[in-house]
């Protein structure tokens, strides 16, 4: 488990918030902890410029669910601690038996998730047939990076970056050569960490997502 630590401002000047990193997986994974990561993909996909705010919880669930249970899936997630506010404190029913024990509480701060896909498969995924390519040489099946996402208040601490890197090494360690996904071209942060990493955007575009490219991490 590696764990990070960034200062955040406080009233009272610095602290340090610890933030782990723990495989996501639908099987073994808390289901209060999959609510909590539901819970932030539909605040974090609100935001611009994906403007998407048909998500619910439950929808997330059910996709979660079918995702984590593909071929070759792999997933990832980023948590911390944080006190009890006063009224948590003062109303510990609210949170579940147990919460108010601990005087602390379990935050999802990312997750990330991918799986192996077929060319059929790439191709529903795109509406289009540009990702054809990449299914040449003898790939019969390529890591697709479903989704990365991290909260608000805890982005620029490198958590989206080792959430990828993770994802990567797992997807490498079950022997898939290529790695693609796509991204919203106002998306600036995310455009510059897979930059970073290695990938190189590519001259495909999704067909219902227009504004959105893919990506290729090379061999």
């Amino acid at each position: 488990m590696k764990i990070i630590s960034a200062s955040a401002n406080s009233g009272k000047g610095k602290v340090e918030i610890p933030v782990s990193f723990l495989p996501l997986n639908w099987d073994d994974t808390s289901p209060s902890v999959l609510k909590k990561c539901a819970r932030l993909y539909c605040q974090i996909w609100q935001e611009p410029p994906w403007n998407e705010t048909f998500w619910e919880e439950e929808r997330v669930l059910v996709d979660m669910q079918n995702e984590l249970s593909r071929t070759n899936a792999a997933g990832f997630i980023a948590v911390y601690f944080r006190a009890l506010n006063h009224y948590e404190a003062d109303y510990p029913e609210a949170l579940g038996s147990g919460k108010a024990a601990t005087q602390k509480l379990l935050m999802v701060a990312g997750f990330s998730w991918g799986y192996a896909v077929s060319l059929p498969e790439l191709n529903e995924i795109a509406g289009n047939e540009q990702l054809a390519f990449l299914f040449q040489n003898g790939n019969d099946r390529v890591f697709y990076i479903d989704e990365l996402g991290v909260a608000k208040e805890q982005r620029g601490r490198g958590i989206g970056r080792e959430l990828t890197s993770r994802l990567l090494r797992d997807a490498q360690a079950q022997g898939m050569k290529l790695a693609t996904l796509r991204t919203d071209e106002q998306a600036l942060a995310a455009r510059r960490l897979y930059s970073s990493l290695g990938f190189k955007e590519l001259p495909a575009r999704d067909e219902r997502h227009p504004e959105r490219t893919y990506w290729l991490l090379p061999q």
